[in-house]
Order: structure tokens, then C-alpha cells, then sequence
């Protein structure tokens, strides 16, 4: 019997939050390296789409897939569109350490940081 050494998960379904603003977001495509042999390591990779039903507007957020040499481990970057199709912001950073909101005028102006991983350690380590 042979033993896979990666797996894969691929949603095929939305994610719903019912707030005052009603989020949806199809997830990316997650993958389990090396289960068997040698040290396990999680890639996430795919586009991400983020919609709010109540205001049109979207956001597509970009996972890059892990290169080679893993310079680019978990890379993200990112539109956010107004319901006209507007650029409003732009998204920066990677999924394991943290992600930056800028100006759609690259990154003239006040930049904001939207998920800080070592904080959310900090808060539930």
C-alpha cells in the first residue's frame, strides 16, 4: 500500500456571516505537506473572493503558491472594489505574519494593519 505524502482540501461551498454588513468568501486551497516523512508545513494557495451582499462591494485576495524555494511562503496581495468597480484600498503582506491595507495609489498615505499574527499569539497562546 502506498501512503500519499501531500493532501489537499479544496471547500466547494461559501462561507456566510450574518452580520449588519453580510459577508461571503470562498475559501482557498489548503494543503498538507510531508505527513510521512520530514517536517509538515501547511500552503494555502488560490484566489479568495470576499463579497459584502449589503454594499456590493468585493475584495479578491490573491494566495500565492510556496515557489520552489520558498521565498514566497504566504504571500498575499489584494484588491478592494467598490460596487462601481472602483479600486478602494489595496491588500499587502502574507497570511503568517501579517496583512496591510494601503491607499490604491501604492501605499501613498496612512497604512493600516488588518491581521497581526503575533498579537492574535499574544491574545490566544
Amino acid at each position: 500500500m502506498r501512503w500519499p505524502l501531500t493532501r489537499s482540501l479544496k471547500p466547494s461551498f461559501a462561507w456566510t456571516i450574518p452580520t449588519p454588513q453580510h459577508f461571503v468568501w470562498h475559501r482557498v486551497k489548503t494543503v498538507v505537506h510531508n505527513l510521512i516523512i520530514g517536517s509538515v508545513w501547511v500552503d494555502n494557495y488560490g484566489d479568495m473572493l470576499i463579497r459584502n451582499l449589503k454594499t456590493g462591494d468585493k475584495c479578491t485576495i490573491v494566495f500565492k503558491q510556496r515557489s520552489w524555494w520558498g521565498k514566497n511562503y504566504g504571500e498575499v496581495e489584494g484588491t478592494v472594489l467598490d460596487k462601481r468597480g472602483s479600486v478602494c484600498r489595496k491588500l499587502v503582506g502574507t497570511w503568517l505574519e501579517h496583512i496591510d491595507v494601503t491607499p490604491p495609489d501604492n501605499g501613498a498615505g496612512k497604512v493600516a494593519i488588518v491581521l497581526c499574527v503575533a498579537r492574535l499569539r499574544r491574545r490566544h497562546g
